[in-house]
């Protein structure tokens, strides 16, 4: 009998690091879903899981294609399946790429009725279900790593698809060059065309290994600082600051290592010593002692704001815009390649916070005349000689000041106000009574020989909703004749970047939106595109944005399907005509944020045999809670071994 763990990390909220230990190897993991998902409480699109008996262990991160049909829906469709095919499966070290291959082909049937079965919701706008829709025709994608850790067999099988990182490390050092550069952006695995791009796999011997380190993408600053094991308050620390960083994205680690204890990890750093905060010429001023081994010290505002300020320096000016009513306090902190301890807080000087502003008082009305009325004097009844036992501690209400007198012609100023209106009033009424197609004249004169038959008119749409790609098929009329029937012809024009520095796609029509293309990696010069001619000019007029359309010949631009170019940055392809000439009068809303999560369940069945249908017990899921406790599972419940090969089955 053997303890079992099974871990698949909720998408829907955050997972701080934590570490097991088992007798031959320990990890660790984390899970945080980006700024923008945590704020509109949406899924992440990261999936996370591994499963281990203390002699295996398997684990599968993926990440979904957010371009895609809920990516989040296709990362972890691949991940559970992945994971069973990988704890499963007797791998053979010669034929394991072959059989992933296959598999991954054999699992785009059953995954993609699962993203034909998912409901979009009804309260949905229309164009956002509409763009839902598109992307189903494409399907939901996800790029994904894996491995098999068997200690039996001292191997370590792996596979990846995409630019998820994958890192190695011997007692000597990183040996992550032995995996090549293989980690491409453009390769994935849809539910629609099964794997996009070459799938990579790799089988080491687990003598050369001391652990190793998955992250996806949106912890890729671990690729600039981490050269050796971190402290579990490192990894922490650097999640919190990509959460802080404007291309904040979705944040899935793993790491493994191959003994009875964790790697060496280094103490951190003291917190600068001599930290004094002061107000010189009006500004705030921080100081500390220089500290020996610091790259870089960081000032954290009680607001969340951070700031970096590198050695030698040892002082920093605080910032007077960035101060708020809100902003009490700060901490200060040494960075080598791990973070090192906090100071204690220190508290912003009164006069350099900013007073907070007052409310913006509502516009007077415009006084209307009896407003210009002279108030009438209180009565006399209410007086204090009206009622000579009155109490005087609640005195009456102080009467009025008397009105000053008008000034010299003034007095006649109502009465010509009132003769202008009148008089405009009058001549109004007269050219509508003069005018021949005036209703005024007609309602008053009626012509008794000419009664016009009227008919309404339709609804006036001046801005018809536009559709790249009509659903509708055209009927053929019943007639004894064959009628063919008419497919329309999707509106689509190709253009190609002329900027030679290449161009960036946006998630958005506007500059500020997202990029979605890597800053150092732009759509090159020459590329061609096909758009849809859905246009938009959302944060300037003087910029026309053009959506790209679906179905590009180049496989590698199909996931930009739905974003949005410049313009300007585009000319027309080689022979194609005017693309201002197809563009339609159309006002695009921004897409809204999706805060449906759509749930998935994976439950994988084995092909009948023409004699009995086996039934696969699958070891139960602990529900997950800050600690994990081992499971004993009764060796009843183990996998039977069947020679027919298994096919996933995914229910929605």
């Amino acid at each position: 009998m053997t303890d079992e763990f099974f871990l698949k990390l909720p998408q829907n909220t955050e997972t701080p690091v934590t570490a097991q230990q088992r007798r031959d190897f320990g990890y660790r993991y984390a899970y945080s879903r980006s700024s923008d998902s945590r704020a509109s409480n949406d899924p992440g699109q990261d999936f996370l899981a591994l499963r281990e008996d203390g002699r295996r262990l398997a684990f599968v991160l993926c990440d979904g294609v957010s371009q895609s049909f809920y990516g989040d829906l296709g990362a972890r469709l691949l991940g559970e399946a992945l994971l069973h095919f990988l704890w499963t499966q007797p791998l053979d070290p010669q034929n394991f790429p072959s059989a992933l291959s296959a598999f991954l082909d054999r699992l785009v049937e059953p995954a993609s009725r699962q993203v034909e079965a998912q409901a979009i919701p009804e309260s949905l706008p229309p164009m956002l279900r509409q763009v839902l829709e598109q992307k189903r025709a494409i399907g939901s994608e996800s790029t994904f790593l894996c491995g098999l850790l068997d200690l039996p067999n001292r191997r370590l099988f792996l596979a990846w698809m995409g630019d998820s990182r994958l890192r190695l490390w011997s007692r000597a050092g990183e040996i992550s060059e032995r995996l090549g550069k293989t980690f491409h952006t453009a390769e994935r695995w849809s539910t629609r065309r099964g794997r996009i791009g070459e799938l990579h796999t790799a089988i080491l011997p687990t003598d050369d290994l001391h652990y190793l380190i998955a992250y996806s993408d949106g912890l890729a600053r671990l690729d600039e600082v981490m050269r050796r094991h971190f402290r579990d308050a490192s990894i922490n620390a650097l999640i919190e600051d990509a959460l802080l960083r404007p291309e904040s994205d979705d944040i899935s680690f793993l790491e493994l290592w191959l003994e009875g204890k964790r790697p060496l990890e280094r103490p951190p750093l003291p917190a600068p010593a001599g930290a004094r905060l002061t107000v010189e010429e009006g500004r705030g001023k921080l100081t500390w002692r220089p500290l020996a081994g610091a790259a870089r010290y960081e000032v954290r505002l009680s607001d969340g704001q951070s700031f970096t300020v590198f050695t030698p320096r040892h002082a920093f000016d605080l910032p007077k815009e960035a101060l708020t009513p809100q902003t009490r306090s700060l901490r200060l902190r040494a960075w080598e390649e791990e973070p090192g301890e906090w100071t204690p807080e220190l508290i912003i000087p009164p006069e350099l916070v900013p007073a907070p502003q007052p409310a913006p008082a509502p516009e007077p009305l415009p006084a209307s005349p009896s407003d210009l009325r002279p108030a009438a004097a209180p009565a006399a009844s209410t007086s204090a000689a009206a009622f000579p036992g009155a109490s005087r501690s609640a005195p009456s209400s102080p009467p009025l000041p008397p009105s000053r007198p008008a000034a010299p012609g003034r007095e006649w100023a109502p009465a010509l106000l009132i003769g202008v209106l009148s008089a405009l009033f009058l001549c109004s009424l007269g050219a509508l009574l003069l005018l021949p197609a005036s209703p005024l004249r007609a309602a008053l004169f009626p012509t008794p020989t000419w009664t016009p038959s009227l008919t309404p008119l339709p609804t006036y749409t001046p801005y018809p909703t536009y559709t790249p790609y009509p659903t509708e098929t055209l009927s053929p009329t019943s007639t004894p004749t064959d009628t063919p029937t008419l497919t329309p012809t999707p509106l689509t024009a190709a253009l190609c970047v002329q900027k030679e520095a290449g161009v960036m796609v946006r998630s958005a029509p506007s500059q500020r939106s997202q990029a979605l293309t890597p800053s150092e990696a732009p759509i090159p010069q020459g590329t061609c595109l096909r758009f849809d001619m859905s246009a938009s000019g959302m944060d300037n007029p003087q910029f026309t944005w053009l959506r790209i359309a679906f179905g590009q010949l180049d496989p590698a631009y199909e996931q930009y399907a739905g974003s949005w170019i410049r313009s300007d940055l585009l000319v027309p392809a080689p022979g194609s005509e005017n693309w201002q000439s197809l563009l339609p009068l159309v006002t695009l809303t921004p897409t809204p944020t999706l805060t449906f999560t759509p749930t998935a369940t994976f439950t994988p069945s084995r092909t009948p045999s023409p004699t009995r249908t086996p039934t696969v017990t699958r070891t139960p899921s602990p529900t997950r809670t800050s600690t994990i406790t081992h499971t004993p599972s009764p060796a009843a419940t183990a996998t039977p071994t069947l020679s027919s090969t298994p096919t996933p089955t995914l229910t929605p």
